[in-house]
Parts: C-alpha cells; structure tokens; sequence
C-alpha cells in the first residue's frame, strides 16, 4: 500500500509540474493587428484586409472568410465556397504553402506569417452590403510541452472521440493552438456615397491586445 501511495504522489507530481510547465511556457499570441476596408471600384464592392504579426512567432493562417448583411437583415457569407491553397498576398516576411503531400502540416501546408509579417487579401462582396466582416482561422505552435504531447497522444485512436480532439486542439496539445477570430463589423458608407472608402482599425499603433481590433475569440 506504502508502495502504492509512493507511486500515485509520485504521478501526481509529475503531472502537476507538466500542467505548470504547459502554464508558463505557453505561447500568447495575442498581438496580431487585422485593418480592414470598405471600397468600391469598377466591378463593385472590396472588402480588403491587412494582418501583421506583432507575435515573436510564426502564425500559420488556415482560412479566411466573409460575411456581410443587407439593409433588410439578410446575411450572407462564403463559407461553402472552394478555397485555394494560398488566400493571402504576402507583403513582408511572408512564406507561401507548400502543395500538400504527405500527412497535414500547418507550417509547410498553410501560409505563414513570419514576425513582423505582413500579408493582405480582399473579397468581392454583394453590392447590396450594409456592414460586413472577416474571419480569420489560424494556429501556432504551442510550445515545447504541446509539442510533447502530440508525440506522445495516440492521436490516430482519438479520431472517434473529436470533442476529445477538439479540446485537445485548443489546448495546444496536439502541437498547435487552433484559433478561430471574428473580425469587428464596419459599415458600408461607399454605397451612400460620403466616402470613397470606409476604414476600420487600420494600421493601428503598438501592440495591443488581439481582441482589440479583431474581435472575439473563438474555441474550435
């Protein structure tokens, strides 16, 4: 029994050091800046983008949508619309996909934003739009004990337990931290004619929070 005890306060131990182990080092990539626009031209209405990482750490940008509604509350998205490999134009420190081959790999297989990287995109979007915004779905790496631990979680059996996985993912111990970014409203005064364009949080000054100017956080 003393034997016993020994060995379970021993695991106990271990745990508890890994758990804070996992607290101090993990990453906070909070510091990434996303300005976003309103604009029209000869074909009709852009939503443009433009995402810098403030993050001492690449961030691996996975997908990027719209969604915007009309005057009559109507909304509208491109969530089922086919995406191509590389969304993104890449400004500064900017790294292109790779064409996957092989098991999925976010940093061969997603475009990376490098630090102090710099990238745009721009949507067509109905003429009809009377606010709209992006959102941005992206991961980065989750440290040393994250990165253990997805060496070490039989991650293949876990496939028939995906909220297991799903909260494995979030918690950065399948090596990545999964973050899902609802980008700010901002309201089309293009088509009322008082500008010629109507910008939201671009370009803003030192690092403040992501939340600041993107929006709410959301776990997959």
């Amino acid at each position: 029994m003393r034997r016993r005890g020994i060995i379970l306060a021993t695991g106990a131990l271990v745990l508890g050091l890994v758990f804070a182990a996992w607290v101090l080092l993990r990453p906070k990539a909070d510091t990434l800046a996303l300005g976003t626009s309103l604009s029209r031209d000869g074909a009709g209405l852009l939503l443009s983008g433009c995402l810098t990482n403030r993050y001492p750490l690449p961030v691996h940008l996975a997908e990027c949508s719209w969604e915007c509604e009309d005057d009559q509350g109507h909304v509208t998205n491109n969530l089922a619309a086919g995406r191509p490999i590389a969304q993104w134009t890449g400004v500064t420190n900017y790294r292109a996909p790779v064409p996957p081959t092989g098991p999925f790999n976010p940093a061969l297989h997603t475009e990376t934003l490098l630090p102090a990287g710099v990238a745009a995109i721009s949507f067509r979007i109905p003429d009809n739009t009377r606010r709209a915004r992006l959102f941005i779905l992206y991961r980065y790496r989750s440290g040393f004990v994250g990165t253990v631990a997805a060496k070490v979680l039989p991650v293949p059996s876990l496939v028939r337990w995906p909220k297991t996985v799903r909260w494995l993912d979030r918690h950065g111990f399948l090596g990545y931290y999964t973050v899902v970014y609802e980008g700010k409203w901002i309201s089309n005064e293009v088509a009322s004619g008082r500008r010629d364009s109507v910008s939201a949080n671009s370009w803003l000054s030192g690092p403040p929070p992501l939340s600041s100017f993107v929006g709410r956080r959301h776990a997959l």
